[in-house]
């Protein structure tokens, strides 16, 4: 249905080890050549520094996707301070702090500044590798899921959606305008014109294309397990209810909502739903407190 797609050749990183640069900064020679050697023995490439001015050297000379850094520097700073002016350099950068005198207090912080994971000397060979793959693991699928963010984005842009006579070129128009707004959207169509095509390019195109687009067959469901997975439940408030479960008008979290055949939907439900988009809160099942979404 698209106009252009992205370039077959292009491809989000790895997690194959070679495709990452590591630094490592550490004070004490001895165990910032343990960790080096380690890390250059699983493939990894590797800089290292022992202060914080050589760490910041290396940083803005290359790109570094993890940084390993000592808590307290001897030779000046703190690694907590070190990890803070890197990731202000660059956000993505994975940082993994390693300290002899471990605490709650630093740990709490570590994770507050950005840091992945807080590992205390001294530690077992396997642990580094296993928490520095998966701090590359994770730092890989980030870039994937921005990389299919991009590639959606791409494919539901208006200008790649196929038409080309005066009635769609109006709709397009239309659809520009109401993009760039917060209010709800009817789309009317006969089936197969494509109108889920079209609330996810509305989507797509405006300020919520990085939260949640989630669609629903309101015809496809009864009017209670609907209005369940509308506005949620509380725990008991109906035979099974277990446990409390956000409804989906909560769940999209500021994104778009589509309701697919509304006009399925029983007229009681949807004068509850029409309150609900008017009032920007509902009702759970089985609870007298309103929910914002």
């Amino acid at each position: 249905m698209n106009g252009e797609a992205l370039d077959s050749g292009q491809r989000w990183p790895t997690a194959e080890r070679g495709a990452y640069r590591i630094l490592v900064v550490e004070d004490e020679q001895l165990m910032r050549s343990i960790i080096v050697q380690l890390l250059r023995s699983e493939g990894y490439e590797v800089r290292e520094a022992n202060t914080a001015a050589g760490a910041l050297g290396i940083f803005e000379g290359e790109k570094i996707d993890l940084a390993i850094l000592d808590l307290n520097l001897s030779t000046g700073g703190s690694g907590l301070d070190l990890l803070g002016r890197i990731r202000d350099l660059d956000p993505e950068v994975m940082g993994i702090i390693v300290t002899a005198y471990a605490s709650v207090e630093s740990a709490v912080e570590a994770l507050r500044k950005g840091a992945y994971d807080y590992i205390t000397k001294p530690f077992a060979n396997d642990h580094l590798k296993a928490v520095v793959r998966n701090a590359l693991a994770q730092k890989a699928l980030f870039h994937e899921n921005r990389f299919l963010r991009r590639e959606l984005h791409e494919k539901y842009r208006f200008e790649n959606i196929i038409g080309t006579c005066d009635a769609i070129q109006q709709v397009f128009r239309m659809m520009e305008k109401v993009a760039r707004t917060d209010a709800s959207v009817l789309i009317m169509g006969e089936s197969g014109t494509g109108k889920e095509l079209i609330a996810r390019a509305l989507h797509e195109n405006s300020e919520r294309a990085n939260k949640r687009f989630l669609p629903i067959n309101c015809g496809a469901l009864p009017e209670n397990l609907l209005e369940s997975e509308l506005f949620g439940y509380r725990r008991g408030a109906f035979t099974g209810a277990m446990q409390d479960k956000i409804g989906l008008l909560k769940a999209a979290d500021k994104g778009t909502v589509l309701f697919d055949e509304i006009g399925d939907m029983p007229l009681a439900l949807q004068v509850k739903l029409l309150r609900a988009l008017q009032e920007r809160e509902c009702y759970p099942l089985g609870s007298n407190e309103p929910v914002k979404f």
